[in-house]
């Protein structure tokens, strides 16, 4: 199936229109692609189908982004800690008091933010898969949990535990659920549609996920060649999380329904943010670019602090050197380096970056999931495309001006 691409494209950014045109050929379903540079949109597109009945992916229009929500949150605790001056190396208890509970009095905000707290499991906190949709109820139970001594201090993915862990410090410190910080804080930077716990009138808008393969309107084309360690760290990822069948033990074992309005409507912050391409381009554009006041979202101070890797090993769930600054992960992609690049891609393909270096950010969301959390590869391959277009453009206007 050919798909017409809607939107707008610099010239010299065709080619990568060409590469999303060509993987959304492949996977079915709909996608939008933003991307920033100098400040500018160069790239902002959409195609394919937003609805099971075929009905046309729209500008706007928000799909569930799974993970990339961890780097929206990580932007919130930035932001706030800018206004209140916190250090990242603030004990966590010192705002959430109860968290002490079971010898955690001594985690700071770093390692939460750096998924050192020893908390990933999921499956040790809830009874029913349905329970996540319980924000007092979760919260308690984080609360209560106890860590694995054996993983504190060490990059170990908290793929759901983690929305928790932030979005109550966030509550905490003002007062507001994350959902409700977005909504009052950066609605006016991302614009319209983008949410973390859907309004039931916008319910309607979201895009809906093809869940497996076989689902899509058109089957995968190619296949993602992966080594043995990542295919081992794909199961320990999510092994303490609701995404399969395996996860839990019952009453829980059952597959979490992402098309599930109740799902939509629930703050779940590691994973069920709704957003939009154009609205997590904007969003990290604006933590590295100035605005007309020559203000960022975060202080220049905190974007330093926020791009200095925090661990450079592999994770020990994952398997894979994620080089974990704080809430965010390197980019991941298949043609070049980005040292100074960050941001954090979401379960099935979507993700959302940028990279102070090249002035460069990038929002991508789609709704047709592959079979496994980290074996979909369109955002590396994005990733690599952009920033070696870039490259090549960025070179060609240097030799320009030497010979000028």
């Amino acid at each position: 199936m050919i798909h017409t691409v809607n939107g707008s494209a610099d010239p010299e950014f065709r080619p990568i229109v060409k590469v999303f045109q060509k993987q959304l050929e492949a996977s079915g379903g709909g996608a939008a692609l933003c991307v920033y540079h100098k400040g500018e949109p160069v790239i902002d597109i959409w195609a394919g189908q937003r609805t099971s009945m075929g009905d046309p992916w729209l500008k706007d229009t928000p799909a569930m982004s799974f993970s990339v929500t961890k780097g929206v949150l990580a932007t919130m605790l930035h932001i706030i800690m800018d206004r209140t001056q916190l250090d990242y190396e603030t004990q966590a208890s010192s705002i959430w008091p109860s968290f002490k509970q079971n010898n955690k009095g001594h985690l700071t905000i770093r390692q939460f933010l750096c998924h050192e707290a020893g908390l990933f499991s999921l499956e040790d906190n809830i009874d029913h898969i349905h329970d996540i949709f319980d924000w007092d109820q979760m919260v308690w139970r984080i609360a209560k949990a106890k860590p694995a001594m054996n993983h504190l201090g060490e990059p170990s993915y908290h793929a759901v535990t983690y929305g928790w862990l932030l979005g109550e410090l966030i509550n905490r410190l003002t007062g507001q659920k994350p959902g409700e910080f977005l909504n009052a804080e950066l609605r006016s930077v991302m614009g319209r549609n983008n949410f973390i716990g859907v309004p039931e009138k916008n319910l309607k808008d979201v895009a809906f996920i093809y869940q497996h393969p076989d689902q899509a309107p058109v089957q995968l084309g190619w296949k993602q060649k992966m080594s043995k360690y990542i295919n081992k760290g794909i199961q320990n990822a999510f092994f303490h999380s609701p995404f399969t069948a395996s996860a839990l033990k019952p009453p829980t074992a059952e597959l979490l329904d992402f098309n599930n309005p109740e799902l939509l409507k629930a703050q779940v912050p590691a994973m069920n943010g709704v957003f939009t391409a154009r609205g997590l381009g904007k969003l990290y554009n604006a933590i590295i670019t100035p605005d007309e006041k020559n203000e960022r979202l975060i202080s220049t101070k905190r974007l330093e602090q926020v791009q200095v890797i925090q661990s450079h090993g592999r994770d020990k769930i994952i398997h894979v050197p994620m080089n974990w600054r704080l809430g965010y992960h390197r980019v991941l992609n298949m043609k070049t380096r980005a040292p100074q690049g960050f941001g954090h891609y979401g379960y099935g393909g979507a993700g959302a970056w940028c990279d102070p270096s090249r002035q460069l950010a990038v929002g991508f969301t789609h709704n047709a999931l592959w079979n496994t959390p980290l074996g979909d590869y369109r955002m590396t391959q994005l990733s690599g495309e952009i920033l070696s277009l870039i490259d090549k453009i960025t070179a060609k206007e240097n030799r320009d001006q030497f010979f000028l």
